[in-house]
């Protein structure tokens, strides 16, 4: 899988993602003239590092969806649940560093990337 590319889109303190709540993280596709790409046919996967690089969470394409919003905006819809995938792995919690990846799989590539924020 190709692991460069893709959208800087960091997951800050402003997305108020807290430990053990439910979530839904929202990425914009579009393209580099800023046109909205329809990702409703995508395989996808959203993986969740620690500071050594390891992954320490996946959110596979089955929980992976997407909205077409406007003619500009299609998102990408990644859940973060609290009795879900996300919160079973203990190793996630508040005040560690961490960065996700966004990655398409059918057509390897990264879709989004950057450092996440855990409250």
């Amino acid at each position: 899988m190709t692991d460069t590319g893709g959208k800087y889109s960091p997951i800050t303190r402003a997305s108020n993602l807290h430990a053990g709540t439910d979530r839904t993280m929202r990425f914009a596709n579009t393209d580099a003239a800023g046109l909205a790409v329809n990702a409703g046919g995508y395989s996808m996967e959203w993986i969740l590092y620690d500071a050594a690089g390891a992954a320490v969470l996946t959110v596979p394409n089955a929980s992976i969806s997407t909205a077409a919003l406007a003619a500009t905006t299609d998102e990408i819809l990644v859940p973060w649940t609290a009795t879900g995938v996300a919160w079973a792995n203990e190793s996630v919690s508040p005040g560690k560093h961490y960065t996700y990846k966004l990655y398409r799989t059918d057509v390897p590539s990264v879709l989004a990337f950057g450092p996440v924020e855990i409250l």
